[in-house]
């Protein structure tokens, strides 16, 4: 049996566009088992990866146990507690300028708050708040986007954060050690940056991450690591790369043995311009 025979059944490939090395959607398919128990949300229980960190606060739709891609139909439709429960308390904190330079501190710390969100946008904030991690008990939501920051080292102390949002920032680059120890992280969104390259499993999610939503659109990225793209044992929902200059690189970590399963999700590449397709990258000639 040739070497494609043997994985076609794990790996669909729908709404491919190829023209001038552009590429619309990608859809990368491979079914996972998660194990999940009930709660007392109607049409929702908790849902726990079989393979990724544990999300306590996340909850997947029922309907999706119906689903025979269900971890990725949690992925997507799931939603956090505070969303679906009313009776959880979901507070605002802000932002104090400590002087004319950009730096800052949080302010407003509700005692009587279960979780917080920050939304500070389009600010003069040229760093990461300075007490930013005495808010890692209760901070979920933060979006930093059009702020003028360039560093995000020492954002993993944020443990319970489910939402970033640094678009339209100044960051220079992310390390596969920059999101580790953020296990709730679900949704990241860095459109419009400095980011020139993105290195070996940057989002692994052995590395505790496992996050479902990345936006990376509007991007020229230098070097694009494959293994950010195609994951070992781990579904995701979704991963856009709209309107980016990408240069795809490496395989050599991605070890596609009988015993090794990958995947899935879908990959937005619409408008991109692209240096090769990245399935032909990891199955080479065999395609």
């Amino acid at each position: 049996m040739s070497f494609v025979a043997l994985f076609n059944h794990q790996v669909n490939l729908v709404g491919y566009r190829y023209s001038n090395m552009s590429y619309g959607k990608m859809f990368l398919f491979l079914p996972l088992l998660s194990a999940a128990y009930n709660l007392n949300i109607t049409n929702y229980h908790s849902w726990k990866s079989g393979t990724g960190p544990k999300k306590p606060n996340f909850f997947c739709q029922d309907i999706c146990f119906t689903r025979e891609e269900h971890d990725r139909c949690c992925s997507c439709e799931g939603k956090p507690i505070w969303e679906l429960n009313p009776n959880i308390s979901y507070l605002p904190v802000y932002v104090e300028y400590i002087n004319t330079f950009g730096r800052s501190k949080i302010l407003g710390n509700d005692s009587t708050a279960s979780f917080h969100w920050l939304r500070h946008e389009n600010g003069r904030m040229n760093r990461l708040p300075d007490n930013l991690c005495e808010y890692n008990d209760t901070l979920v939501t933060l979006s930093l986007k059009g702020n003028k920051i360039q560093s995000i080292e020492g954002i993993n102390c944020m443990r319970l954060s489910d939402y970033l949002d640094l678009s339209d920032t100044s960051i220079l680059s992310v390390s596969n050690e920059t999101f580790s120890g953020m296990p709730n992280l679900r949704v990241l969104t860095m459109m419009n940056t400095n980011i020139r390259r993105l290195e070996l499993n940057t989002f692994m999610a052995t590395e505790g991450t496992d996050i479902f939503v990345t936006d990376l659109s509007k991007n020229d990225f230098l070097s694009f690591d494959i293994s950010n793209v195609f994951f070992k044992r781990r579904a995701y929902c979704d991963i856009a790369l709209v309107s980016c200059n990408i240069t795809f690189t490496g395989t050599n970590d991605i070890d596609l043995s009988l015993d090794n399963s990958y995947g899935g999700g879908e990959l937005v590449c619409a408008d991109s311009n692209i240096n090769t397709h990245p399935i032909q990258m990891i199955f080479g000639k065999t395609m």
